[in-house]
């Protein structure tokens, strides 16, 4: 599988608003079909600006515990929760979430 540059991201995305498959897209971009999924997602809620390389977003431990809650306590799945907060990688909240059990 292989890395999606910006540039990449911003052509799956207008490739996927034109109406090309998600098979299409993973054949195309070879990434699986989680990631097409995921980014397309994160994409329309959040913006191009949310996939930047360069912007890394820092959770303190008091925002990091509100939204593992929303997962633990309130219900909610990890996915809709990590694009909802704008977690751009698709594995971070379901890290966290396992890190915040084992203690």
């Amino acid at each position: 599988m292989g890395k999606l540059r910006y540039e990449d991201k911003i052509q799956l995305y207008n490739d996927w608003r034109n109406g090309i498959s998600v098979i299409n897209l993973v054949k195309k971009y070879n990434i699986n079909k989680s990631t097409v999924v995921y980014l397309t997602r994160i994409v329309d809620k959040h913006g191009f600006d949310i996939i930047r390389k360069n912007k890394n977003n820092y959770y303190d431990v008091h925002e990091k515990e509100r939204i593992i809650n929303r997962v633990l306590i309130d219900g909610e799945s990890i996915l809709s929760v990590s694009i909802d907060e704008g977690i751009v990688g698709k594995g971070t909240l379901n890290d966290w979430i396992k890190k915040y059990k084992e203690t």
